[in-house]
């Protein structure tokens, strides 16, 4: 049995069962923000998809992101 740890993209947080984490999708000029539940099974390609441990890290990719514009 494989057993996968997710860690956050952005600070290196484990998941544990109580935090709310997130997953941020990234376009060439779109940011999408969803709950990490809502799209478990989307896979990280190109490193466009990013998991986030909350909204402070979020808040992290989003400021990126805009700064990259």
């Amino acid at each position: 049995m494989e057993v996968h740890t997710v860690k956050c993209d952005l600070c290196g947080q484990q998941k544990a069962s109580a935090n709310h984490w997130f997953r941020v999708v990234r376009g060439e000029r779109l940011v999408m923000v969803v709950p990490a539940e809502d799209i478990e099974t989307l896979d990280k390609r190109n490193g466009k998809i990013l998991d986030a441990c909350g909204a402070a890290c979020v808040s992290k990719a989003v400021s990126e992101f805009l700064g990259s514009l």
